[in-house]
């Protein structure tokens, strides 16, 4: 369907959706854990990954100390390096919880409104794909809501 003519933004063309009202759900408690209090998606693949991952970091914590630094001629240099790499263990793992526990955030659903489109500032004769079962604005080839 066409949008408006009377402005550049407006003249957006939408696709029709295979639905006619588009439902807005609930958002789902799937990807929560601790009572709703982190976010994380509960799968085989990401926890072996996990376990993976961590296992190589205290691998190379003990390399790196028991084999290169304590052994060493220079107690110093070892203890030095190994404070030094010990931050960065720590930094990097803190990183790894964060991005494992922080919601990385969704597209609002519903946002498929005339509003919307106005605010989007688009060309005229631009397409402005929507999905049909979440009712959202999505880029075009885009998969989401199966």
């Amino acid at each position: 369907m066409r949008v408006g003519d009377s402005n550049v933004a407006s003249a957006a063309v939408m696709r029709p959706s295979r639905r006619s009202q588009c439902e807005v759900s609930e958002l789902d408690d799937m990807n929560t854990c601790m009572s709703g209090r982190v976010w994380c998606v509960r799968d085989i693949c990401g926890i072996v990954c996990v376990v993976f991952t961590y296992g190589l970091v205290l691998y190379a914590e003990f390399v790196v100390l028991f084999v290169m630094l304590i052994p060493g001629p220079y107690p110093i240099y070892g203890w030095i390096n190994g404070i030094i790499f010990n931050i960065f263990v720590f930094l990097a793992l803190a990183s790894h919880a964060k991005a494992m526990f922080t919601d990385p955030g969704a597209v609002p659903r519903g946002n498929a409104t005339q509003e919307t489109i106005e605010k989007m500032g688009l060309k005229a004769g631009e397409v402005v794909f929507k999905c049909p079962k979440c009712c959202s604005i999505k880029p075009e080839r885009a998969h989401h809501c199966r």
